[in-house]
């Protein structure tokens, strides 16, 4: 069921974004395979480094970055 879930949340994510570009740019209404191919491809090589041990330097990094407080 959590499979299902997580499977359905990410089609939403991509459809909204193949949404965008091809509103934005009509000329990709055609190619709508292959600009499907390359959201997914980019999501993957996003969230490639949450998998690895990058992840934790990636981490360690944005944690030095100072916040502003309200």
């Amino acid at each position: 069921m959590l499979f299902t879930l997580g499977i359905g949340s990410s089609m939403s994510q991509i459809e909204t974004i193949l949404t965008v570009f091809k509103d934005k740019f009509p000329s990709l209404r055609e190619k709508k395979g292959y600009l499907a191919l390359g959201v997914c491809v980019i999501f993957f090589l996003l969230g490639l480094p949450l998998t690895t041990n990058a992840f934790h330097s990636i981490k360690k990094n944005n944690d030095k970055i100072p916040t502003t407080q309200h």
